[in-house]
């Protein structure tokens, strides 16, 4: 028989009763389980009611009800004087948190993350120019916490709560505490699986009656329209009638049903299209698969999870892949000296990254109707052939699949080409790893020593399709980035807690805290088209050599600091 033996603020023990009449029970102490303790910089735990600066908890059983793709997006509306900001794109994306309306203009604007004690990069959450450069939707490094493995999160604000992280800390502090083996006796395991559906509700508020087109006096005089602005043609022999597809005011001829020649070529009824962009969406899905091992004795304890996640977002042509994996230990040598060992790998794969749309929402190239149909840009954004849709004013490069006429929305048929055809494969492996030694070198006086580490292995593979027969002049694109992020963090604390007299309290600490952060930047890529159609080779680049480009740099930070704290109770 066993006797299970439970106190708040200490851990369970499990204790054999056998034939013995009487028992001597000695419970180990464990501030985690305290109500009102949080842990604070450095992994130093205080009670809440005896802080000086704001604080805000969140558990991991709150982050983890509506199973978020990350726990930044789960922090919505939970900790107060905390605006998060998710960029569009799901799991994929970047997630901004703002704490107390702290804002700089330059610079990066996100709280210092620390996990287990380790500080980890994170990064901004901005995009590259409205215009130019990358329209892909980028994510931060915040995204590769996984919420399953979340005991708490408290969030420091001011500078009196993150000084002594120093300047790194002008935007507040968010210190997560990862889960442990702790509190179970015997071998658990926990599996969990959740799957959601996402649908995109779009209501554009569109005429579905009238054309967008121009005035009549600009139809007829550039078009050579009629009155009621249709243009006549003759095809095959045969008199068609047809709007002007490259307008994009909102003066046309009425939608009456009738047959138009299209600008795909094909004879199509002249009706609205109220779901065209319903249909440029699908439907998206999230799926968590998590399974977790936790056991503990006297001497040890440990946690192993491992976290599937497999997301398709509501926007065509992009898929992520991730696995976490996670272990937590701690092991008592001796009454004395304990070792926390924490060791995170995440390995993502992310296809086709999801694009800003502005492009086609937000600019006249990108411009379709509500009466434009939506199968016929998916059947005509490449040739049968499998180049890149072919222009009416350029169909010697292939005269039987170019469009019969201008259009407006080339910019939404490159959308597209981008999504569909070509390939943006990014793949990332991240470790986190940390050591603590904690030692009580006497009563009331401690030692604690930290080193960890955060790498990160970023791998990008571009490429883009060839757009033309080889005849017509090189194109298509092939390019690779190979970065690394390397962040190494060491820590030491000597304290001090003792009572001076009765009803007053003298704790006082010294430490030093070292961080260097290495980014190593590598990329190469073809110049002026492939020699050969779709080989996705350096050695295909026209033009020798090839594109490349090589970066480096380092930053160290060091500091000392000490505490002194008196309290009188």
């Amino acid at each position: 028989m066993c006797l299970y033996s439970i106190f708040v603020g200490y851990e369970q023990r499990e204790i054999k009763v056998g034939n013995q009449s009487a028992l001597n029970i000695t419970l180990r102490s464990s501030s985690a389980n305290l109500e009102g303790v949080v842990v604070t910089a450095l992994g130093i735990r205080r009670e809440q009611r005896k802080l000086g600066y704001a604080t805000s908890q969140v558990s991991g059983k709150d982050i983890i009800k509506t199973a978020p793709t990350n726990f930044g997006s789960a922090l919505y509306g939970k900790a107060p004087g905390v605006t998060i900001n998710t960029n569009p794109g799901g799991a994929t994306s970047a997630v901004s948190i703002q704490i107390r309306g702290i804002n700089s203009l330059n610079y990066e604007r996100q709280p210092l993350l620390v996990v287990d004690g380790v500080v980890i990069r994170n990064g901004d959450a901005n995009n590259e120019g409205y215009w130019g450069g990358n329209q892909r939707i980028n994510g931060n490094g915040l995204f590769d916490i996984n919420p399953e493995n979340i005991e708490s999160i408290n969030i420091l604000k001011g500078a009196a709560a993150s000084a002594l992280y120093g300047s790194d800390a002008n935007f507040g502090v968010i210190v997560i505490t990862t889960k442990n083996g702790r509190g179970y006796r015997r071998i658990r395991c926990r599996c969990k699986y959740f799957r959601q559906h996402r649908k995109c509700f779009h209501n554009t508020g569109f005429s579905n009656r009238i054309w967008p087109r121009y005035d009549r006096t600009t139809n007829m005089s550039l078009y050579g329209a009629d009155d009621e602005g249709w243009i006549h043609d003759t095809v095959n022999g045969q008199a068609v009638v047809h709007p002007a597809f490259r307008a994009y005011g909102q003066f046309g001829p009425k939608v009456d049903g009738r047959q138009v020649y299209w600008w795909d070529g094909q004879m199509r009824p002249y009706v609205s299209q109220p779901n065209n962009w319903k249909e440029f969406y699908r439907t998206g899905y999230s799926a968590i698969e998590n399974i977790a091992l936790n056991n503990s004795t006297e001497k040890m304890n440990y946690r192993f999870s491992y976290t599937r996640n497999d997301y398709q977002g509501v926007q065509i042509g992009s898929k992520d892949q991730k696995n976490t994996f996670n272990f937590n230990s701690t092991y008592r040598l001796n009454p004395k000296l304990s070792l926390d060992l924490i060791v995170n790998y995440i390995n993502d794969k992310v296809h086709n990254r999801p694009r800003q749309i502005y492009y086609v929402t937000n600019n006249y190239g990108g411009f379709f109707s509500p009466v434009d149909y939506m199968d016929v840009y998916f059947d005509k954004y490449q040739t049968t052939k499998g180049y890149k849709y072919v222009r009416y004013d350029q169909a010697q490069l292939d005269p039987e699949e170019a469009l019969k006429y201008d259009i407006r929305a080339y910019d939404f048929l490159d959308f597209l080409w981008n999504q569909l055809a070509n390939s943006y494969d990014e793949t990332s492996n991240r470790f986190i790893t940390s050591a603590t030694v904690n030692y009580s070198i006497s009563k009331g006086l401690n030692f604690r020593g930290r080193l960890g580490s955060d790498y990160t292995g970023y791998f990008l593979e571009e490429k883009d399709r060839s757009t033309q027969p080889i005849a017509f002049g090189a194109t298509g694109f092939y390019g690779t980035n190979s970065n690394r992020y390397i962040y190494t963090y060491g820590d030491v604390l000597l304290s001090y807690n003792h009572k001076l007299i009765k009803d007053l309290n003298l704790t006082a600490s010294v430490g030093y805290q070292a961080r260097k952060e290495e980014y190593r930047y590598n990329s190469a890529g073809t110049r002026d088209g492939l020699t050969t159609e779709n080989w996705f080779s350096l050695s295909a680049s026209k033009t020798t050599p090839p594109s490349g480009n090589a970066t480096r740099s380092k930053l160290v930070k060091e500091g000392v600091f000490g505490i002194l704290i008196i309290i009188f109770l």
